[in-house]
């Protein structure tokens, strides 16, 4: 990745999912910066369907902690972890924690900010910054991009189009564009504001920006704190696959690309 204005050594180790890499913290001179995350004011002002405190009938076991003018805290298990989603009405920030439901570790994901940002529009490819621009040429030059450490950067390489790697690009390219029409599906069944939270969510857990993914039961209590129904955790799983494919094939093209 090049052109940074910051360059550190990120180390992540999030749901046994470990990557070390030298992030490079990009200002594109070309577009705005894509927000996934929205006022938290939008979120309180949805109207949502409440849930019960009592446990759910939903298969994780699903119970609301805490829900009140401050904090929404909710609580699903699986087999092998309990998961508990905290979303902080005041500060606008949520936080996922896993505990091992045999040996009790705990695994404490970041607090992941939902900080005020202008809306971005649909045109532009994706919220989560996975994005490609092809220059046509002989041969195409690509730009592939991909999330930096939070929702307000990213990283990118350009390289040419190859025998090498075509594949790999347009497994990027075929990721980036079901990404695009998954956030739109959320987007038109949850409203905007719900794509922000379930991907703050996931960020602050390690998923999405590192190429991991959640399991069902860590969606749920994601959804649940955030008022929505856990129906919706296979929509934010196939979503959380995308990433992780588009994830996949950046990395992909970069070991098998001359970088420009």
């Amino acid at each position: 990745d090049i052109l940074c204005t910051m360059c550190y050594v990120k180390i992540v180790n999030y749901y046994s999912f470990t990557e070390m890499e030298v992030l490079l913290m990009i200002k594109h001179p070309f577009k705005k910066l894509v927000s996934i995350a929205l006022s938290a004011v939008m979120i309180m002002g949805m109207s949502v369907t409440a849930l019960a405190s009592s446990p759910q009938t939903d298969g994780y076991h699903t119970s609301i902690l805490t829900d009140n003018s401050s904090v929404r805290i909710s609580q699903t298990s699986d087999d092998n972890f309990t998961y508990i989603a905290t979303y902080d009405k005041s500060t606008g920030t949520v936080q996922l924690t896993q505990t091992n439901n045999t040996t009790g570790a705990q695994k404490v994901g970041d607090i992941a900010p939902i900080k005020p940002r202008t809306r971005a529009s649909l045109e532009e490819k994706t919220f989560t910054n996975y994005e490609y621009e092809i220059t046509y040429g002989s041969p195409n030059t690509w730009e592939l991009r991909r999330p930096g450490d939070n929702a307000f950067n990213w990283v990118y390489f350009k390289t040419k189009e190859t025998s090498k790697n075509r594949s790999y690009l347009t497994a990027f390219r075929n990721a980036v564009d079901k990404i695009n029409v998954q956030e739109g599906a959320i987007v038109g069944d949850l409203g905007m504001s719900a794509l922000s939270i379930l991907a703050a969510g996931a960020a602050g857990a390690g998923a999405i920006f590192t190429g991991g993914t959640l399991s069902a039961a860590a969606w749920g209590a994601i959804l649940s704190a955030a008022g929505f129904s856990t129906a919706y955790v296979a929509t934010c799983m196939a979503y959380d696959q995308s990433c992780k494919d588009a994830y996949d094939a950046y990395w992909n093209t970069y070991y098998n690309s001359t970088i420009l």
